[in-house]
């Protein structure tokens, strides 16, 4: 479960990047994948690697890869998540605001 507290990490870097920290609380996640390649050992330092891959009317795809110090790749997948405002209880579409922070980052 470290690579998804890792991954957790890399997302808030990313959005507080782009402004978007106010998004924490109401961006659950709706799925996981995650392809392990190689083993880790503890305390071996990691490079985690986050991107937008595809931003949708209510849900935002994300990808990522996890690379040890030798350059190995450890682990990479997808996760998804939806824009869940506090007093709703299903997703709804992003803010303009968020749209316009990360279709830029958009990959392809």
């Amino acid at each position: 479960m470290a690579i998804l507290r890792w991954l957790e990490a890399a997302e808030a870097e990313l959005l507080r990047g782009h402004g978007l920290d106010r998004l924490f609380g109401r961006i659950p996640r709706v799925r996981h994948e995650v392809d392990y390649h190689a083993r880790l050992t503890f305390g071996q330092p990691v490079r985690v690697t986050i991107r937008v891959a595809r931003l949708g009317r209510t849900s935002l795809r994300y990808e990522f890869d996890m690379v040890a110090a030798d350059e190995t790749i450890v682990a990479d997948g997808v996760l998804i998540v939806v824009y869940v405002p506090t007093l709703e209880s299903s997703a709804t579409p992003w803010p303009p605001e968020v749209v316009a922070a990360l279709r830029p980052a958009e990959a392809g």
